[in-house]
């Protein structure tokens, strides 16, 4: 028994049009979540404070994505709502020795740096101010929206071809 007499309309074509349709659905599905993160990203506010150097850890090691990785992790600590909230951060490197080196001169300058944190919720922070990450966000949205649009009308004049095959 072929593939051919279990389900003989299944030809090469309708197995493109099948494979065109699953990967329509993912790029429907990236264009939701694009626009769920960047409407997320836009609503979020993002502060700004300086915090203080509290405390420097020593070097670890550890394994992550297969790779090993030596690490400090930095404290600092900054006042928002009139609380006053600790900021952990790691810096990851690939050798200990480099690690150590960075990590003694952290300790050195162990000066004030200005962080970001959510209005929201202070307690999440950030070295790096991503408030314009919402519009990379939509930029993406709006590739993915020609994506599937450009998708739609090949889906679209795909079937009619196989509709006017088959009369």
């Amino acid at each position: 028994m072929d593939v051919e007499d279990i389900v003989p309309d299944f030809t090469f074509a309708a197995a493109g049009r099948l494979r065109l349709v699953l990967f329509y659905i993912g790029f429907w599905i990236a264009f939701v979540y694009a626009v769920i993160a960047t409407y997320d990203a836009a609503t979020t506010n993002w502060m700004t404070t300086e915090a203080q150097f509290v405390k420097c850890r020593n070097v670890f090691d550890r394994t992550r994505n297969g790779n090993e990785e030596y690490y400090y992790t930095l404290d600092y600590s900054f006042v928002a709502n009139g609380k006053t909230y600790i900021a952990t951060y790691d810096n990851a490197f690939s050798s200990e020795e480099l690690a150590e080196t960075t990590r003694a001169s952290q300790i050195k300058a162990a000066s004030p740096i200005t962080i970001w944190y959510k209005e929201s919720d202070p307690s999440t922070t950030e070295l790096i101010y991503r408030a314009s990450e919402w519009k990379m966000l939509l930029m993406l949205s709006i590739v993915l929206l020609f994506i599937i649009a450009w998708m739609t009308r090949v889906l679209v004049r795909s079937y009619k071809e196989y509709i006017i095959a088959k009369a």
